[in-house]
Formats: C-alpha cells, structure tokens, sequence
C-alpha cells in the first residue's frame, strides 16, 4: 500500500472527503488501483453518497467474484440503501471466501435481521461471538473490567456500540459494566437483547440466570439453569448455576445431589464442598456440612468464607 493511500486509509474516519479526493488521484495516475478503488468506495459510503459507492463497486464485484473485500463492501453499500436481501447474499459470499472474518458475520447477521430471517441471523451472530479476532477496542475494554475498571471499560465500549449497536460481544461487555455499577436492571435488559440478537449464545443466558438470582426472580432463574443443563448435560458451570437456583427455591436436597455428582467426577472443586456444606448445614446435617466445609479448607485454605461457615 503506498503511502498516499494509507493517508487516505486514515482519513476516512474524520474527513471521508479527503479520503475520497485522495483516491481520485491515485485513480486518476493508477486506474487499475484495486485498493485505492475499494477505499474511494468506502469513502463514498462514509460520505453517504450511496448511489455513487453502488456505481463503482457493482462492477467490482462483478470483475471477480472471489474478491472478499469488494463482496463484502457491496453487502455493505447495500444494505445502507436499504437493499437488506441483496446485502445478506454479498455477506454471505463475502462470509464464505473469508470464515475467519469477525465483522463480515456481524455484517451478515443485521442485514439478515432486516429480512426478518432471525434463525439465519443469530447463526451468524454466533459466529462473530466465536471468532478468534477481537477488535483492538474491546481487547482493551477486557483488560480494564479484569482490572476492575468499570468507568474505563465504559468509555471504549460505549463509543463502540454507538458504531455497531448490534455487537454482541460488546453489549455482553456493557451489561457486565451496568451489573458492576449497581445498575442490574439495565443489565437485565441489555441480557435479554443479547438473546433476542442471539438465541444459542449460552453464557448471555447464564449470566441473565445470575442476575435474575439476585434480583430475587428466583423462578425463571431456575427456568434458564434448567434450560442450560438440557443444552449442554456436562456443563460444570450450568449444572452448578442450576444447583443454586434449585437452593434458592428451597429445593435443597436437589440442589445437594447435584453437588455430590460433581464431587463424585472431580473432588478438587473447593467452592463446590463449600456450596455442599451450605446446603447441608441448611438441611441441618451438621456432621456433611462440617465435613465439607473442611474439605473445602484442605483444597484452598484461602478460601475465608468455608472458616466462617465452619
């Protein structure tokens, strides 16, 4: 990429125009510039000048259809046209020459959640959730929530969303950020738009099942963990979500057999003795609970909760 063109790579975020007066004279010296090509039309489409972006990169497309970045901005120049079935079949092509591709799936999925196609679009949506390649932003946002700052990770996601609302990598970010802020009805809402977006995602639906638990909405908390454990039988984590809601609703000698099936398949799980000696000393079995609780202090003798239930 020549140095003129990466300018005008940079410019398009600020100052499309000038991107676009960039690559006319790449063009203008270069005409058979197929970079400079694809970033006047981005430019254009920056720009909102759809009609003109349509005429350059139909025949783009057309040159070649293996041509992943020209698919792709054709799905996307459509779709701004409001063309939503046209868009979902560039993505789709653009999708298929380039798997890989996180945004492209993204892309897809709105496009397919135009034409009211919501089975097509959560699939596509799940793949974006999965795909190795994490924008730099949210990277960073990750980064600030392990370190506990909240406010940090608020200002980069916020600012990402306003560009792509229908991120669900994103949106899973800012309701974990609105739960740590004590906002758990904002949380709740931004879960359940996660689910709407995309059915299969399971840990959007084990988090909703949580915060439900402390929103005191024990029954259908109980309902999703009920739902997690007939999606995925294996599932540590469901099964132990399911474990408390079952304790939470009174259910605990349910609750304590699924504890003793887990211990029974790993007996290093501290926090899960732990979680048997609580619902033991619940039941009123002294001698489990206590035996538990010591286990679970053999296993992480950090752990201060299992010496003040001791």
């Amino acid at each position: 990429m020549s140095t003129r063109l990466r300018e005008a790579v940079s410019a398009l975020a600020s100052d499309p125009s000038r991107a676009e007066a960039i690559c006319r004279a790449i063009i203008a010296a270069a005409p058979d510039d197929r970079d400079a090509r694809l970033v006047f039309v981005e430019a254009l489409r920056r720009k909102g000048d759809l009609d003109a972006a349509m005429t350059e990169i139909a025949p783009l497309a057309e040159s070649d259809a293996n041509w992943f970045a020209a698919q792709r901005l054709l799905g996307l120049v459509l779709g701004g046209r409001g063309e939503h079935a046209r868009a979902a079949q560039a993505l789709s092509r653009a999708a298929t020459l380039n798997s890989a591709h996180a945004y492209v799936w993204r892309e897809l999925a709105d496009e397919l959640r135009a034409t009211g196609d919501t089975a097509r679009s959560g699939a596509a949506y799940l793949n974006h959730i999965h795909m190795a390649t994490v924008d730099p932003r949210l990277a960073q946002a990750s980064q600030a929530l392990k370190e506990g700052q909240a406010a940090q990770a608020r200002a980069i996601v916020e600012p990402y969303l306003a560009q792509s609302p229908t991120d669900p990598v994103a949106l899973s970010m800012l309701a974990e950020i609105e739960a740590r802020e004590d906002h758990p009805f904002e949380a709740e809402q931004l879960l359940r738009s996660i689910i709407d977006l995309v059915p299969d995602y399971l840990p959007a639906r084990h988090n909703l099942s949580q915060l439900l638990m402390g929103l005191g909405k024990y029954g259908e908390a109980l309902a999703i963990a009920r739902y997690l454990v007939v999606r995925d039988p294996n599932n540590v984590g469901a099964r132990k979500l399911l474990a408390a809601a079952l304790g939470l609703v009174g259910e605990y000698a349910s609750a304590a057999d699924i504890y003793r099936r887990l211990l029974a398949e790993d007996a290093s799980r501290a926090s899960i003795w732990m979680a048997l000696g609580h619902t033991m000393k619940t039941l009123g079995n002294a001698p489990e609970a206590i035996d538990a609780y010591r286990k679970a202090i053999a296993l992480e003798p950090g752990l201060g909760e299992a010496y003040w239930s001791l």
